[in-house]
């Protein structure tokens, strides 16, 4: 329990994402989306990476469901609130065995990419755009 206590050390870059999202700079864009399109859309940016950083496959699950848990967050939460779940994460996933350093590049690439999206469309793709639509006409 003390570990949640002791700040986290934070590299420059991550420490700048998370000043503009607590002072709401950063777009909010899936909040309030589906969660497979957000889910969708996070593994677009990370699944590269992960894939060829050549993790075993336990390590590379944590990672997923590290990335699947800031897809929550990001829907979910906004601003001052997302950055302070988005520590708590942090917290738990490095105690769970994540390396820091990782879990911070993932996070502000994240980030990076989301805002490169900001006032486009997010649509689902593949065979879960197809699943959506078998289940609207079966409705």
């Amino acid at each position: 329990m003390e570990d949640y206590a002791r700040p986290l050390k934070l590299n420059r870059d991550l420490s700048r994402v998370l000043g503009q999202m607590r002072s709401g700079k950063t777009p909010a864009v899936l909040f309030g989306q589906e969660p497979d399109l957000c889910d969708q859309a996070l593994r677009k940016i990370t699944d590269p990476m992960l894939e060829g950083a050549g993790l075993m496959k336990v390590k590379l699950d944590q990672y997923r469901w590290f990335v699947r848990e800031l897809s929550k967050l990001f829907r979910t939460k906004s601003g001052f609130e997302l950055a302070f779940h988005i520590e708590l994460c942090m917290r738990k996933w490095l105690n769970f065995g994540l390396e820091i350093n990782t879990m911070q590049f993932l996070i502000c690439e994240i980030d990076r990419q989301l805002k490169e999206l900001a006032g486009t469309p997010l649509e689902l793709s593949g065979s879960e755009a197809k699943h959506e639509a078998q289940e609207t006409e079966s409705s």
